[in-house]
């Protein structure tokens, strides 16, 4: 998995890294931090991730409108925010999570978890279709015999 960290202060930000490894593990490939949306906006220019935790306050510009000027978006969004009353606004930017600051390591498990199962769904549909290309299917049906 290849994770990026959009936080401005560094204590939030080293914070949320070292639970995230915690909580993935060895599952993470790649984790990055950057600490506004231009780094972000670079970072993203010329690497692939999987998944942006995404602070929703960064040097005072909003993350949803960040979210809005990506051109093409190929990772999923987990927002960390304190500010609650924007929940139901996030999911209109289809982000797999909003995390309430101050969160607890559980609650970030909860995300990271759903964003782990939805990876697997991902890698599992995949390797069926490859299967599914690469073998032939056999439909065994059984006969019998019915007695009157």
């Amino acid at each position: 998995m290849r994770i990026l960290i959009a936080e401005e202060e560094p204590v939030s930000a080293r914070r949320l890294a070292e639970m995230t490894r915690k909580i993935l593990g060895s599952r993470i490939g790649t984790l990055h931090i950057a600490r506004n949306f231009e780094s972000v906006s670079s970072y993203l220019e010329t690497n692939e991730v999987d998944l942006l935790l995404l602070d929703l306050t960064l040097a005072d510009r909003d993350g949803f409108e960040f979210l809005q000027n990506i051109s093409s978006k190929t990772f999923s969004t987990i927002i960390l925010s304190y500010h609650i009353e924007r929940v139901a606004e996030a999911f209109q930017y289809e982000v797999l999570d909003f995390v309430i600051k101050p969160f607890e390591e559980e609650r970030l498990a909860i995300a990271l978890y759903r964003f782990a199962a939805q990876t697997n769904k991902q890698t599992n549909k995949q390797t069926n279709k490859q299967t599914n290309k690469q073998t032939n299917k056999y439909l065994l049906l059984r006969r019998e015999r019915l007695l009157f």
